[in-house]
C-alpha cells in the first residue's frame, strides 16, 4: 500500500496532467475521501483517520530552501511551528511555541521568555514609535525619539486609576547615574543625598538647629542658627548667620553674604561683603561692600566704604560717603559727609 504522500503526489500529478489534456466541459476539482467537492476549492481532502504531512525540516534548513514562493509551508522543528513565507521573509503561524496575542497558557517561567537569543535590543512600540528599550548590555530604557521624555509612572491603588506619581528626565548635558545605598531604608526624617558622584546615602534633615546631625543649619549660641557655609559663626542670642564668614554676636542680628559682621543689637546686613553694624537698635546694611552702620537706627545701601555714624542717618550709594550728625540723609555721590 502506498504512503498517505505518494497518493498526494499522484493526485497532484493526475490534477497536472488532467490540466494539460484538453476534457469535456465539466467540474476540473479533485477530492480526496471525498465525493462532494467544493467548487471553490481545486483540492479537497477529507479524513477523520489520517493528518497532512507537510514538508519538515530544521530552522537552518528552511532558511536555505532556494527562492521560496509566497504562501510556501513548512514545519519548522527547531521552533515546533508551521512556517509560511510572504514574498521577503519566513513567519510562523500563530500557536505552537510562540507567544499569543490573547496570552498563553502552561508556560514555564525557567524556559519560556519574550525577548531574544542573539546579541540584539528588545524594543517595544506603540504608534511605530519606540517607547521602551531593554538593551542587549542589560540596561533598560524609556527612550525618546519623538523629543518629549517618557515618564516612569507609578499609579495609586484607588479604584480610578488617573492619579499618579511620575518621574521623567529633564534636559541634561551628560548623563546621570545614582547608586542606591547597599542596604537599609533610612530612619525617620532621613532623605537620600548624592555625594556629586551618583553615590546615595541615607543622610538625616530634622529641625533646623538640631544638634549632632547633618543639617542645612546648626546650632550657634542661644536659640541662634548658622548655615553650614564655612565660617558662619552665629553667637548672639536670637541671630542668623549664613553664606560664608558671617558673624552675628549682638541679641536679635541677622548677617548674609559674604565676610559680613553684626555686633550691635538688634542688627542685620542682607547681603553684600565685608560689611559692619556696630550700632544698637536697626542698623542696617543691605549690600556693598565695606560699608559700616555705626550708629542707633542707621542704614546703608549699596556702594563702598560709606559709613553711617550720627543717629537716624542713611546712606544710599555712592562711595566713601558719611553721615555724623542725626537724621542726616546721603543719597550716592562720593566723599559727601
Amino acid at each position: 500500500m502506498r504512503s498517505p504522500i505518494a497518493r498526494l503526489i499522484a493526485v497532484l500529478a493526475a490534477c497536472v496532467l488532467f490540466e494539460c489534456t484538453p476534457q469535456p466541459a465539466f467540474s476540473q476539482n479533485v477530492g480526496v475521501g471525498t465525493a462532494t467537492v467544493n467548487n471553490s476549492a481545486l483540492l479537497q481532502i477529507e479524513t477523520t483517520a489520517k493528518g497532512f504531512l507537510a514538508p519538515r525540516m530544521s530552522n537552518a534548513q528552511m532558511l536555505l530552501v532556494a527562492s521560496p514562493a509566497t504562501s510556501d509551508i513548512v514545519y519548522n522543528t527547531t521552533y515546533a511551528n508551521f512556517y509560511y513565507y510572504t514574498g521577503t521573509v519566513w513567519t510562523p503561524m500563530v500557536g505552537g511555541n510562540n507567544w499569543s496575542l490573547t496570552g498563553n497558557s502552561g508556560t514555564s517561567a525557567s524556559t519560556n521568555f519574550l525577548g531574544t537569543k542573539d546579541g540584539i535590543d528588545l524594543v517595544q512600540k506603540t504608534d511605530y514609535n519606540e517607547r521602551l528599550r531593554v538593551f542587549n548590555g542589560g540596561n533598560v530604557g524609556l527612550t525618546n525619539v519623538t523629543g518629549v521624555a517618557e515618564a516612569l509612572q507609578f499609579y495609586d491603588p484607588s479604584s480610578s486609576g488617573s492619579i499618579f506619581t511620575g518621574f521623567k528626565a529633564g534636559v541634561q548635558v551628560g548623563s546621570v547615574h545614582y547608586i542606591w545605598p547597599l542596604a537599609g531604608d533610612g530612619t525617620a526624617n532621613q532623605v537620600l543625598a548624592t555625594d556629586a558622584a551618583g553615590n546615595l546615602s541615607w543622610y538625616t534633615m530634622a529641625f533646623f538647629g538640631q544638634a549632632n546631625i547633618t543639617s542645612l543649619w546648626s546650632r550657634g549660641g542661644t536659640y541662634s542658627l548658622q548655615g553650614i557655609g564655612a565660617g558662619d559663626n552665629g553667637k548672639g542670642k536670637y541671630s542668623i548667620a549664613a553664606a560664608e564668614y558671617c558673624s552675628t554676636s549682638g541679641d536679635g542680628d541677622a548677617a548674609f553674604g559674604d565676610s559680613n559682621s553684626v555686633s550691635a543689637k538688634e542688627g542685620a546686613i542682607s547681603g553684600g561683603a565685608d560689611n559692619t553694624v556696630s550700632g544698637n537698635g536697626g542698623g542696617i546694611v543691605r549690600g556693598g561692600a565695606w560699608n559700616t552702620a555705626g550708629s542707633q537706627n542707621t542704614m546703608t545701601v549699596g556702594g563702598l566704604f560709606n559709613s553711617t555714624s550720627g543717629q537716624d542717618g542713611t546712606i544710599l550709594g555712592g562711595d566713601s560717603n558719611n553721615t555724623s550728625g542725626a537724621e542726616s540723609v546721603i543719597i550716592n555721590g562720593d566723599d559727601n559727609t
